[in-house]
């Protein structure tokens, strides 16, 4: 299977296609699994440059981290990206229509009281419930106490978020 550009990105396969976000960065591409060739590519926005955030070893910028998931009835994928937004960072649950690239929604994931800067969405993204579940750890190099986060986000992309933080006196992971 023929390669999109750039660093290796992580692929998931459905309906004789494969899509996969694109590591350090917000794009996004469709391959068809038949020729290799790429079927769509597209942006979910502008990744946070790394030098301004508080620590972590991803360079130059931060952008998609953990590994898409897809809602196997709709065939929509989802991934959440690490962007830079009008107050700072921020993360956006992506939802992207597998036929075309297009984005169907892109919805901030933050819930209150998470520091934006000092996390990063790590596992895959999965689905329940009729939402998207995230999980959230720290930075490489973050220090004190810290707790990982799990948000549920509508998979429709309209609804609150719901999320807890890890119940930890100090660090914690999911």
């Amino acid at each position: 299977m023929a390669r999109a550009p750039g660093p290796a990105s992580w692929p998931v396969y459905h309906l004789g296609a494969a899509h996969g976000a694109e590591p350090s960065t917000t794009r996004w591409y469709g391959l068809d699994l038949a020729t290799g060739a790429v079927r769509w590519h597209t942006n979910a926005g502008t990744p946070v440059r790394a030098r301004s955030l508080p620590r972590g070893d991803i360079t130059p910028a931060v952008g998609f981290t953990g590994t898409p998931g897809v809602h196997t009835s709709t065939g929509t994928p989802y991934a959440v990206a690490e962007v830079e937004s009008a107050h700072g960072v921020a993360h956006e649950l992506v939802a992207v229509d597998v036929a075309t690239g297009g984005i169907r929604f892109a919805e901030q994931v933050d819930p209150a009281g998470m520091n934006a800067a000092d996390r990063l969405p790590w596992g895959a993204e999965n689905l329940s419930g009729g939402r998207v579940v995230v999980m959230f750890g720290g930075l490489y190099g973050v220090c004190g106490t810290f707790g990982a986060w799990v948000v549920a986000a509508p998979a429709s992309g309209h609804a609150p978020i719901l999320s807890a933080r890890a119940p930890t006196a100090g660090r914690g992971g999911i």
